[in-house]
C-alpha cells in the first residue's frame, strides 16, 4: 500500500492554520488526556490542552544538514534525534515560540540555540 498520498494530505491539514475549530469527541486513553492537560496548565505553555497547537514538521535536506552540523560541533554528544529536533526548532522559531516537552531539557536547550523556545521538563 502506498501511504505517501494520505500522509501528504494529513500533513497539509496539520500545516493549515485557518483558525477554525470544531467540537468533537474521540476516544483516547485518559492518561494521555490527563498528561496533556498537566503539560499545558502546569507548565504555563497553554491555558488548557485544547489550546495547544501541534505541528507536524517534515524533516528535509536542509534540516538534515543543520542537524549534522550540530552533531559535529557537539563531538557526537547529541543523538541524531536530538539534533533533528533542534534543526526543526530553529526552522520554526521565526513563526513563534516553539514548545518542546521532554525528559531531557538540558539537551533541548542546547539544540534550540537562538530559537525562541519553551522547554518543559517531564
Amino acid at each position: 500500500m502506498n501511504l505517501s498520498t494520505p500522509i501528504r494530505r494529513i500533513l497539509e491539514l496539520l500545516d493549515g492554520d485557518d483558525g477554525t475549530t470544531v467540537n468533537t469527541s474521540m476516544r483516547m486513553p485518559s492518561a494521555l488526556r490527563d498528561a496533556a492537560a498537566i503539560a499545558a496548565s502546569e507548565s504555563g505553555v497553554a491555558e488548557s490542552a485544547t489550546a495547544l497547537r501541534v505541528v507536524a514538521a517534515v524533516l528535509d535536506r536542509a534540516d538534515a544538514d543543520v542537524a549534522a552540523s550540530m552533531r559535529a560541533a557537539s563531538g557526537k554528544g547529541l543523538s541524531v534525534a536530538e539534533a533533528h529536533i533542534g534543526a526543526v526548532m530553529r526552522r520554526l522559531a521565526p513563526t513563534g515560540d516553539v514548545t518542546v516537552i521532554t525528559s531531557d531539557p538540558g539537551d533541548m536547550r542546547t539544540v534550540a540555540g537562538p530559537a525562541r523556545s519553551v522547554i518543559v521538563a517531564v
